[in-house]
């Protein structure tokens, strides 16, 4: 395939693409449609290079990893027609994997598109390529497609429940979805419940356990059963669905203080992040501890106890003290690792002697928000993360804006609802901010934190937003869903 990136716009140079540029349309293969080792596997898209890869999700050490399916110069499906812009995967009710192809000569924005381009384009008419999108139907040549075709909305709520153990997840994904709008308790609580009770595979298990979350009818028996379950996948998902009710529910976790399976540590890690209570430090600690080589687990507890140089495993962490059991061929790459999460606390943030305790908590947690959440786009010093070769951002500046320092009217839905379009009259690479619950970032004191952080950082120190005030404004704008322009934040 000839890539655009190709035709002169940068001095003539011909390897302008060496690989991924614009990965998208990611999804998981969840079906029985394709071979065994298709399960579970990571199908994305790039349409500059016109190819969609299958991998592998590995964690060697507890560090998350793709491993490429094909043999090198191969791809699961590429094509050699320029104008192929594979842009989603999905896996549909009949188990084949489905792609959306935009089929389209131009894909980038007018804004960066430059000299090169535009003459490129006049030359050979690429820009009038247009409205002849299609979709790819992928099937596997030894296996059938599934054949019932759904009739779910005439269909009971008994028979829905049902359809939460095909094993595909469309099905499951929509049952689960129709369920919950039907909202028909009295049927469907004791089947979801005899679901999760009765029946061998976790999968449907915890469909079962998020719906009835979804229908707040989670009773804590069930609670205490998912979280002693003899399946990890149960175990997480419930240290995911209790998560919003901490610190109250905290004693549930109790019987996972010596969780060994790495992944559900790695959770129960994050969610105890969420709250400051000693014991869910005390718990983080003791989890941490026991799984000292995993990546994942450390990551999680340098995130969670961020700043908390006091405790004891930070400091027995500097003095390598606590990795003196470890295998004498491991010590040494997990001190690095701990070594440098632990580098990235000391961020220079300092405040007066009479700083207000409560104001500086909330600078200190969202300052942990802010380094999980959004530094991939504004970075770490909040000027906005420039593309390498180029004079373009993805995202605009913190540091002196306006509306990050001016009224929270401005700034609080902007969070709540997300932010499209140019700001200030400037195109960023990004284009399009999401709102902050996209990153579960839904609790109004952790919104009122994040705020806080960055109007604090970066030398300005200005004011906290509280709590209250995202509730005030939260429910002046509860009729919005889409995102908001630059100019309805200006004239609000």
């Amino acid at each position: 395939a000839t890539s655009i990136c190709l035709t002169g716009d940068r001095g003539g140079q011909v390897d302008a693409v060496r690989g991924f540029t614009s990965a998208c349309g990611q999804s998981i293969y969840r079906g029985n449609k394709f071979p065994f080792d298709s399960r579970g596997a990571y199908f994305f898209c790039d349409p500059t290079i016109h190819v969609v890869r299958r991998a592998y999700v590995e964690y060697p050490d507890g560090k998350l990893m793709l491993r490429k399916a094909e043999p090198e110069g191969e791809e699961f499906f590429r094509s050699s027609d320029f104008n192929s812009r594979f842009i989603n995967t999905a896996v549909g009710p009949d188990g084949c994997l489905y792609v959306t192809d935009m089929y389209r000569g131009i894909i980038q924005d007018a804004a960066w598109f430059n000299g090169g381009n535009r003459e490129f384009a006049r030359r050979t008419g690429v820009n009038k390529h247009i409205q002849m999108g299609r979709i790819w139907r992928i099937r596997h040549q030894d296996h059938r497609p599934y054949q019932e075709k759904p009739q779910m909305l005439s269909e009971s709520t008994e028979e829905l429940v049902r359809h939460l153990q095909n094993p595909i997840g469309w099905w499951r994904d929509t049952a689960q979805k129709l369920i919950l709008l039907r909202n028909d308790r009295k049927k469907v609580i004791p089947l979801l419940e005899g679901l999760f009770r009765f029946t061998q595979s976790p999968i449907p298990r915890m469909h079962a356990l998020w719906t009835l979350d979804g229908m707040k009818a989670l009773t804590p028996e069930i609670k205490k059963e998912a979280l002693t379950d003899r399946s990890p996948i149960l175990r997480r998902a419930m240290v995911q669905i209790i998560e919003p009710g901490l610190p109250k529910e905290l004693d549930l976790f109790l019987p996972l203080e010596k969780e060994r399976d790495p992944r559900v540590a790695e959770q129960l890690v994050f969610t105890l992040g969420t709250t400051d209570e000693p014991r869910a430090e005390e718990m983080i600690q003791s989890l941490a501890g026991a799984h000292l080589s995993d990546q994942g687990v450390m990551l999680a507890t340098t995130v969670s106890l961020w700043g908390k140089k006091e405790l004891p495993i930070v400091q027995e962490a500097k003095t390598k003290k606590l990795f003196a059991k470890l295998p004498q061929e491991k010590r040494a790459t997990v001190n690095l690792n701990w070594d440098k999460a632990l580098s990235s606390w000391d961020r220079g943030m300092k405040f007066a002697k009479d700083f207000d305790t409560t104001h500086r908590k909330m600078i200190q947690n969202g300052e942990k928000l802010y380094f999980q959440h959004c530094t991939s786009c504004h970075g770490a010093d909040g000027k906005g993360v420039k593309i390498p070769g180029t004079d373009q951002y993805l995202a605009p500046s913190l540091v002196d804006s306006k509306r990050v320092h001016g009224n929270p009217k401005q700034l609080v839905p902007l969070f709540l609802h997300g932010l499209m379009g140019p700001i200030d009259g400037k195109n960023y690479s990004a284009g399009y901010m999401a709102p902050a619950k996209a990153f579960g970032i839904e609790r109004e004191d952790r919104l009122a934190e994040l705020l806080t952080y960055i109007r604090y950082a970066w030398g300005k120190e200005g004011d906290c937003v509280e709590k209250e005030t995202v509730s005030t404004i939260r429910r002046k704008h509860t009729d919005r869903d889409n995102p908001w322009t630059d100019q309805e934040l200006k004239e609000l």
